[in-house]
């Protein structure tokens, strides 16, 4: 199985304060499919087909940034109240290595081929407000 390690290191941005975070969600992107640095053009294009997928859910969706702690690679996201399986299902879709689960704020990287899940620590712990 391919890992990316850089995964673990991902810390989020977001524009306001958190208010009431639901108890499960997924983080979702459809950035550099399968790791492949695509231009920013192109990431856009792909991240809006996403998201138009995602409203038809009627589920709220905040936008959110996954980056290196160094802020030098950054994916804009999605974060929505959706069950892991159907987040697994829109990021094979949009050909993605593996998404950010959250269960009670407990976070775990889960990989898309195999169901692989890795724990991170506390989702808490990893916001920042920009």
């Amino acid at each position: 199985m391919f890992e990316n390690k850089k995964y673990k290191n991902t810390v989020f941005l977001i524009q306001n304060k958190f208010y009431k975070l639901k108890n499960n969600f997924v983080i979702i992107t459809a950035y550099n499919p399968m790791d492949n640095l695509l231009k920013e053009k192109e990431n856009k294009a792909k991240n809006c087909l996403l998201y138009h997928s995602l409203k038809p859910l009627g589920k709220e969706i905040i936008f959110i940034t996954g980056s290196s702690p160094q802020k030098t690679h950054q994916e804009p996201s999605f974060l929505i109240d959706i069950s892991l399986n159907q987040g697994l299902r829109f990021a094979r879709a949009f050909q993605q290595r593996a998404l950010f689960w959250c269960k009670n704020n407990n976070l775990k990287i889960v990989y898309c081929e195999n169901l692989f899940k890795l724990n991170i620590g506390k989702f808490t712990n990893r916001i920042e407000i920009i």
